[in-house]
């Protein structure tokens, strides 16, 4: 399709349409056909694919998440993992003023985002281990973590925690804590985050919504079909998860062959 069809089908102006091309050709979803306009790469194609996928952990997942925005006061969002990058699908905005510009479909990196970091956690260490010999540790703040060694600690305390935070990782004034949504494979499917800028949501806050949150990701967990009903069992399931992952703190010195 050419650029004046888009601009004539949506009402935009000639140069929104162009300057979204351009972003959605650099994302690789859109490519350039020459004399031919634009077409949908196959990358788009998957991501269309993982849309009707998670349609259903979508409508799960709604009726929990106003409710604990509300109880929050701070942005709810619903994180799947795409590719090497994790991708909002769903976000209930806090009532507040001054609230954050994350966008549903904006993709978040796996190693500086609480989301991101909780998806590390299903990994096994040598799968683990290979993904983050091929990860971009883009540093984006002074305490973003960007040695392999260093992030393999932190999800090590995040398989111990049952969730994850994220404490100026990926921007310098937002907080996130996240927890991790579970199927009924138990594999983890989603996860569940309370964002908010880091001088309202400060770490004592994020502490007194640790059990909520944790509470709501079991609760959709058993909607998904998880079978460990009630708060105990959810928490020997999670442990049993991350146990079996075997993830355990190496140096470089002692890496073997991976």
């Amino acid at each position: 399709v050419k650029p004046p069809r888009i601009v004539k089908e949506l009402g935009y102006s000639r140069g929104n349409v162009h300057r979204l091309l351009a972003t959605l050709e650099e994302l690789g979803f859109v490519e350039l056909i020459e004399d031919r306009g634009y077409r949908l790469t196959y990358k788009m194609f998957k991501l269309g694919n993982k849309v009707i996928e998670h349609s259903k952990l979508e409508e799960v997942a709604h009726p929990f998440l106003g409710p604990l925005a509300e109880k929050a006061g701070e942005d709810v969002c619903l994180t799947v993992l795409y590719e090497k990058s994790i991708i909002i699908v769903e976000r209930i905005k806090s009532a507040n003023l001054l609230t954050l510009d994350h966008d549903v479909a904006h993709t978040y990196p796996l190693h500086c985002s609480a989301s991101g970091k909780l998806f590390l956690s299903s990994f096994d260490d040598e799968s683990l281990w290979r993904l983050l010999e091929d990860l971009d540790l883009e540093k984006r703040t002074e305490r973003t973590i960007t040695d392999k060694n260093a992030l393999f600690q932190e999800i090590f305390k995040i398989r111990k925690l049952g969730y994850s935070l994220d404490l100026r990782e990926y921007s310098e004034d937002i907080h996130t804590i996240a927890a991790p949504i579970y199927d009924y494979t138990r594999r983890i499917v989603a996860t569940i985050s309370i964002s908010g800028p880091s001088q309202r949501l400060t770490e004592a806050k994020m502490q007194t919504l640790v059990n909520p949150l944790l509470q709501t990701a079991e609760e959709i967990s058993r909607k998904m079909g998880c079978d460990q009903a009630g708060n105990m069992n959810y928490k020997k399931m999670q442990k049993a998860f991350w146990e079996s992952k075997k993830v355990v703190y190496r140096s470089n010195n002692h890496r073997g062959g991976m």
